[in-house]
Parts: C-alpha cells; structure tokens; sequence
C-alpha cells in the first residue's frame, strides 16, 4: 500500500490517509493537526466575512461573560 502515502505538508512525514476520509492531506499528529485548524480559520477569516463577524461575537460574548478576566489574570500571573 505504499502508493497510497502522502506527505504531511508540515512535519514533512510520510502517512497513510484514514481509510475513512480517504482525501486527508495532513497527518494525525496533534500539532500538524493545530496547525492545520489554524491555517483554515486564518484562511476563513479572510475570505469569509460571515465568520469574520461570528468570531469577532463570541469574543465579545466571552469578555461579557468573564468581566474581571484580564484583571484577576494580572493579580495571580505577576
């Protein structure tokens, strides 16, 4: 089955895609897989204007959210 492997395209590894999503491009370690998540939402946030504003949201939701946040980090992380 060795025509069947492809080259990570970060950790320039070789492996053999899941036999379940034939067209994986990039291999299970876990941070070619980070990276492969943030290249897409770097990629989208550009493209895409919709997932620009959901992103931009539920941060603004979160910081509602956790109010003293950054203040109580400063305090325990000097």
């Amino acid at each position: 089955m060795k025509g069947a492997e492809q080259q990570c395209p970060y950790c320039q590894k070789w492996f053999i895609p899941s036999c379940y999503r034939p067209q994986q491009r990039v291999c299970s370690r876990g941070e070619c897989q980070r990276r492969r998540r943030s290249d897409y939402h770097r990629q989208k946030l550009v493209s895409d204007p919709e997932y620009r504003l959901v992103c931009r949201d539920s941060q603004e939701k979160w910081r509602a959210r956790n109010a003293g946040y950054q203040k109580r980090y400063r305090q325990t992380h000097l």
